[in-house]
């Protein structure tokens, strides 16, 4: 479903929610209803979807990282999307999308050294320029340690 709104599709067919076949049997109670609440929060008039979906990295490995914006309500907003990655790395971009307006932006991750395999989260936020939160979310990357081969090997 990301793929329609970044695409520029602002509906889905209602129906879909009820649809489920592993569900067993029709359930309307929206709360219960995990494709109602799928479909919900897809659909948020303004908000953003993160293309990459890989969570795992090596110490100090830098990734590109692309979110679509879009804005389904009926006036043009003025925007901030801001991000961080654990205590490593953090950026904030400005944008002004009008109704129905779509935008790309890209940003680059990088991963902090740990010595031991680590849970790093990548907090991202779209707020108005009056700091009011539009949406927000967070994806939890693994970060792996780098490991050496001793002076020692011999790699003939």
């Amino acid at each position: 479903m990301a793929a329609y709104r970044m695409a520029g599709v602002p509906g889905f067919c209602p129906w879909t929610m009820f649809e489920d076949p592993y569900a067993g049997s029709l359930d309307l109670v929206p709360s219960k209803n995990g494709l109602y609440q799928t479909v919900k929060d897809t659909f948020i008039h303004t908000r953003f979807f993160l293309h990459e979906y890989d969570t795992r990295m090596f110490s100090g490995q830098s990734k590109k990282r692309t979110i679509t914006v879009v804005n389904d309500d009926f006036q043009t907003k003025q925007m901030t999307f801001s991000w961080s990655f654990g205590s490593t790395s953090h950026g904030t971009s400005s944008l002004t999308l009008l109704s129905a307006g779509i935008a790309t932006i890209s940003f680059t991750i990088t991963a902090p050294e740990v010595l031991s395999t680590t849970q790093v989260a990548l907090s991202m936020t779209l707020s108005l320029t009056t700091g009011t939160v539009q949406y927000s979310t967070v994806a939890n990357y693994t970060v792996h340690p780098t490991y050496k081969m001793p002076s020692s090997f011999d790699h003939r």
